[in-house]
C-alpha cells in the first residue's frame, strides 16, 4: 500500500532538494529562512533619517500658543506661524486639514513637509516653535514649489525682524 502524500510534503521535498542543488553548485549553503530576508530591511530602516521627537510640536497647547502669538506669514500654499521659546530646541508642527484632501493625500503632504523641515532644521536658529498650516493648493504642489514657498515665508518673517536662520549654519542639505 502507498502512503498518503500531501502537498505540504511535496513542498518540503522540493525545498530540501532545491537547497541540496544550490549547496552543491555553490560552496555556501543559502539561508532560505523568511525572517532572514527582512533582517537587512530592518537595518536599512534604522539608517533612514528621521525627525527626532524633540524636533516636533506634539501637544495641542503648543499649537495654541503659537497661534496666539500672531506672528504669521501667509502664502498661496502654506502659512508659517512662529513663536520664540528661548530655552527650548526648535520645534515644528504641521497642520493639514480635511479641506486639503483625503487621508492619503494629507498623509503624503505631511511626509513631504516633515522631510522639508528635516532638511532645513540644521539651518534654523534655536528656540523657535514653528507651525506650518497647509492650504488646499499644497496638495498638488511639487516639492520644489513647497521648498520655495518655505523660503519665501521664512524670508518674510525675517524681514519683520524675527531671526530664523542660524548665524553660521552647520549643514545645509538643500
Amino acid at each position: 500500500m502507498v502512503a498518503p502524500f500531501s502537498v505540504a510534503d511535496a513542498a518540503m521535498d522540493a525545498s530540501a532538494s532545491f537547497q541540496k542543488v544550490l549547496s552543491s553548485t555553490l560552496s555556501v549553503t543559502p539561508k532560505l529562512n523568511p525572517s532572514s530576508c527582512f533582517a537587512s530591511k530592518k537595518s536599512e530602516a534604522s539608517v533612514r533619517f528621521t525627525l527626532p521627537r524633540e524636533a516636533r510640536l506634539r501637544r495641542s497647547f503648543q499649537y495654541e500658543l503659537v497661534r496666539q502669538s500672531r506672528v504669521i506669514a501667509h502664502g498661496p500654499l502654506l502659512s508659517l506661524a512662529l513663536m520664540e521659546q528661548p530655552n527650548s530646541p526648535t520645534q515644528c508642527g504641521i497642520i493639514v486639514s480635511r479641506r486639503v484632501g483625503g487621508a492619503t493625500v494629507r498623509n503624503h503632504l505631511k511626509r513631504r513637509l516633515r522631510d522639508l523641515y528635516r532638511h532645513e532644521r540644521p539651518t534654523l536658529a534655536s528656540g523657535l516653535w514653528l507651525v506650518l498650516n497647509t492650504k488646499p493648493a499644497a496638495a498638488t504642489a511639487s516639492l520644489a514649489n513647497l521648498h520655495s514657498e518655505w523660503a519665501r515665508l521664512k524670508n518674510r518673517l525675517e524681514t519683520k525682524g524675527y531671526r530664523l536662520t542660524r548665524v553660521c549654519p552647520e549643514v545645509n542639505q538643500f
